[in-house]
């Protein structure tokens, strides 16, 4: 989970893609769009709620919980902790097995309780998913989640996965709820985005767990097998990862041909392409 700074994994969004399509609808730059359940009105009943001051952790949890509930759309179970602070969990069923959708840490301000949201938010998902009741899921799953971390007016999202380790990743930084010395509406799309976003990444992860198929082992490697479309389209299958701290996959195409998958944040195109052509460097297929 980035604690210590060597102890990364690979980036959940490999691995599912509801957490792309959360990261897709907060960073679209047209106005929000907000869904149903995710209006004006709810949210600033939400953000005049986590500005608020309370007496301690039960109070904050019994106003923002039933708030969250009805902008997320789906009901949260919640649960007080022996330090006192509240967990909570959006869950659905998966045939015989409950599934976790979502795991929502909070304390009550910055500082109080012994741990921070987020660190216990994934120790919480790892408690969850690595009880005995699950074991039979595993060949066929990754146990992807999102992960909300409050303290106070702070909100942070997360993603986690299942692979030979429990991988927590920060989807957003702590992002402020609180009031404003002004008015500003930008702070109120802001919210309605992230909480749309939420809402997508969490109906996504729903109609997963629902249609999950218990018959298909899953692969250990990311979920992305092809690039183009239609006619040009091409597909690949994984043979290893040549590197254990390194996104970069040996795998062929269908047509036979060896490649290197490799999976980074930004590339320079043009650069590749220029020592292709000089023979300093393999053929680039494609580029997304």
């Amino acid at each position: 989970n980035g604690r210590s700074a060597e102890n990364i994994g690979v980036p959940v969004g490999l691995y599912h893609d509801a957490f792309n399509t959360f990261h897709t609808h907060l960073n679209r730059r047209d106005p929000p769009h907000p869904h149903a359940s995710v209006t004006y009105e709810n949210v600033a009943k939400l953000l005049k709620s986590f500005a608020n001051i309370y007496g301690d952790e039960l109070s904050r949890s019994d106003t923002i919980m039933p708030l969250m509930e009805s902008i997320l759309g789906y009901p949260i179970d919640v649960a007080t902790q022996s330090d006192d602070s509240s967990e909570g969990t959006i869950t659905t069923s998966c045939g015989e097995f409950e599934a976790f959708l979502a795991i929502v840490e909070m304390k009550n301000e910055i500082g109080t309780g012994n741990a921070d949201p987020y660190n216990q938010a994934g120790l919480a998902y790892r408690k969850y998913w690595a009880d005995k009741m699950h074991e039979p899921m595993v060949p066929f799953c990754h146990f992807p989640s999102f992960l909300i971390a409050i303290a106070g007016p702070w909100i942070m999202i997360a993603g986690a996965i299942y692979l030979d380790k429990f991988i927590v990743e920060p989807l957003t930084d702590f992002i402020w709820l609180g009031g404003t010395p002004f008015h500003d509406s930008r702070r109120e799309a802001k919210a309605i985005r992230l909480f749309s976003a939420l809402e997508a990444g969490i109906s996504e992860l729903k109609s997963y767990y629902e249609g999950l198929d218990m018959r298909q082992v899953l692969s250990k490697f990311p979920f992305i097998t092809s690039f183009g479309e239609d006619e040009s389209e091409m597909r690949w299958k994984y043979c290893s990862q040549l590197f254990d701290s390194k996104l970069l996959y040996e795998a062929e195409l269908e047509d036979g041909r060896q490649v290197i998958v490799k999976f980074a944040s930004t590339y320079n195109e043009d650069a590749h392409r220029l020592l292709a052509n000089e023979g300093y460097a393999p053929k680039l297929h494609h580029v997304s």
